[in-house]
């Protein structure tokens, strides 16, 4: 993961992730990575709400 900070003091992550594979269905694991984004719907959700939701895992 790398981090960057800019001037004006926001901060972005980047994660990236390496499959590193012979033969692979690329076509498919594009769609399976697809579906793990959320939708503008969920975006547009009371994110307070969630983190207030689940359970302490630390």
């Amino acid at each position: 993961m790398s981090t960057t900070v800019l001037d004006y003091g926001m901060v972005f992550t980047t994660t990236e992730l390496v499959v590193i594979r012979t033969a692979m269905d690329e076509a498919a694991l594009v769609d399976a990575l697809d579906d793990c984004l959320l939708t503008d719907a969920e975006m547009d959700d009371d994110w307070d709400a969630t983190v207030r939701s689940r359970p302490n895992r630390g």
